[in-house]
């Protein structure tokens, strides 16, 4: 308690009750927006990856999500994909072939079977094979010319752009001086009644 004295009228400030209900105003007005920008966040990466042209199954597309999480400094916004994301931003380097089971996945996905002539299972095993094998070899097509077939460049990283993340900053900080502000006007008219 911090006490004051007025003309022999002693007043005392509940100061550590006051900081708990502040902290408890602040943490709620900090998890609100992340929340808020965590959904955001996975529906523009769903929007982007819907333009890109890269919807095939849909797992991916599901697998978008996010964790907000306290922090012994904070908190922590993880905007979460399935583990394979990196490959739908960038496409896949050379080295490793993409998984055979993945491609024939996407071929019947996408309906693509009249396109690579596919009439029956061994000829799909052939066309995922010979895909991944080119993979291996040159890349996926998306890491060869750094676009997806239709035009789109790395359509889930470009959801992060650093001005998004800049303005999430002021829009907490000024969220947080705003509460700070009215809490103390409040305080203090409080007081003076």
């Amino acid at each position: 308690m911090l006490g004051c004295v007025y003309d022999n009228f002693v007043y005392a400030l509940p100061i550590k009750s006051m900081l708990t209900d502040f902290k408890n105003i602040m943490d709620s007005i900090v998890t609100d927006i992340l929340n808020r920008a965590g959904t955001d966040f996975v529906e523009q990466l769903k929007a982007s990856h819907k333009a890109a042209g890269q919807v095939a199954t849909g797992k991916t597309l599901e697998s978008f999500g996010f964790k907000l999480e306290k922090t012994d400094y904070g908190y922590s916004l993880k905007v979460v994909g399935a583990e394979h994301v990196e490959f739908t931003d960038r496409g896949r380097g050379t080295g490793k072939g993409s998984p055979t089971d993945k491609i024939k996945e996407w071929i019947k996905a996408k309906s693509l079977e009249s396109k690579f002539n596919i009439k029956s299972e061994s000829s799909l095993n052939w066309v995922a094979s010979r895909i991944s094998k080119k993979h291996a070899l040159e890349g996926s097509y998306q890491h060869r010319t750094g676009t997806t077939y239709n035009g789109a460049r790395k359509p889930i990283s470009s959801v992060f752009e650093e001005e998004k993340i800049k303005r999430l900053e002021n829009l907490l900080t000024s969220a947080i001086i705003s509460k700070i502000s009215s809490t103390f006007v409040e305080q203090y008219k409080e007081k003076e009644k």
